[in-house]
């Protein structure tokens, strides 16, 4: 199962230049994938759909955006069929 590519922003401390002398420009797009370890899914079952991670049988970590706090969405796509599923999250 695979997440859509999302934007990510990236942030470089500098030094001796202002603000305004900065260029900003996209580096890379990149995917989130969902992934498991061949023990972990011995043990908890591998998932069919993606809407059997919300019945609370698997433990899931949730990404937040640093600047907002808001939990990124878990989102899978299937051609153009999209599922958004609530990751009740056991790690942050």
């Amino acid at each position: 199962m695979r997440t859509p590519a999302t934007d990510r922003k990236i942030a470089f401390p500098w030094t001796g230049s202002s603000p305004s002398a900065l260029i900003a420009r996209k580096l890379v797009e990149t995917r989130i994938v969902t992934v498991a370890s061949p023990a972990y899914l011995k043990k908890a079952c591998r998932p069919i759909h993606p809407s059997e991670l919300e019945q609370g049988n698997h433990r899931l970590i949730e990404f937040r955006d640093p600047q907002t706090g808001r939990a990124y969405e878990w989102a899978f796509r299937q051609g153009r069929k999209e599922i958004e599923i609530n990751s009740n999250a056991f790690l942050e």
